[in-house]
């Protein structure tokens, strides 16, 4: 049993049902999210997902970024060059979270598997063999029993939290902004730029045509 339909939750239930394991996937959530959330994915990821027949799918919808550009106002600086990398995924992939999760959920469906959204985990007893999870659909309570139940579900698990597995974190020195922009790029066509000023700085990575994720170490980026 999976809890939590994000990416992580996703490739976990599609590498037991891709090994003949009989699983079952939760999600809180009734619908994916329309946010971005995070939108670049890694050499080692695009390596991790293949098995599963998810990377061809990703490769033809994502956005190929082939390096991040360090600038200034005038000039840029230096630049961290992907295309360096001496393996045949040699770039970072930007696709936005909703978009990766759709190609996830639709290949686990092919192998038989559907994501159960809108239930949420209740609470969950276990003995060495078998854990016995309470879950909540629309009001009606049922219990799910599994060999293995895995927690996938973010910053703010419930699994964690009934495993009383302790998540400290840290609390950053300045406050981030995010937003996605539709606009016009003042730098040249290359995907990923950070601008540097003294007052802080500036991170903008086109995902396609006209639109961008922008990032910045001071509040109100926009």
């Amino acid at each position: 049993m999976v809890v939590g339909a994000g990416p992580a939750g996703l490739n976990a239930a599609l590498e037991l049902a891709r090994h003949g394991q009989a699983v079952r996937i939760i999600e809180k959530r009734r619908q994916q999210t329309a946010h971005f959330k995070a939108l670049s994915i890694n050499t080692r990821t695009l390596e991790l997902l293949e098995p599963v027949g998810v990377t061809e799918r990703l490769l033809a919808e994502g956005s190929r970024v082939p390096a991040v550009h360090y600038r200034t106002l005038k000039t840029e600086l230096f630049r961290i060059d992907y295309s360096k990398l001496e393996h045949r995924y040699n770039f970072m992939l930007a696709l936005l979270q909703t978009d990766t999760e759709r190609i996830m959920e639709s290949r686990l469906n092919e192998l038989g598997v559907e994501v159960e959204r809108g239930t949420s985990l209740i609470s969950f007893d276990q003995t060495p063999t078998i854990v016995k999870a309470q879950v909540e659909l629309e009001g009606v309570k049922d219990v799910i029993e599994a060999s293995i139940l895995i927690g996938a579900d973010g910053a703010s698990s419930i699994v964690r939290d009934l495993s009383a597995i302790s998540f400290p974190g840290l609390v950053m020195p300045d406050e981030w902004s995010l937003a996605g922009a539709r606009m016009q790029s003042p730098w040249p066509i290359e995907p990923a730029n950070i601008l540097l000023r003294k007052e802080g700085m500036l991170f903008a990575l086109r995902i396609k045509e006209d639109l961008f994720r922008l990032g910045s170490n001071r509040p109100y980026v926009l």
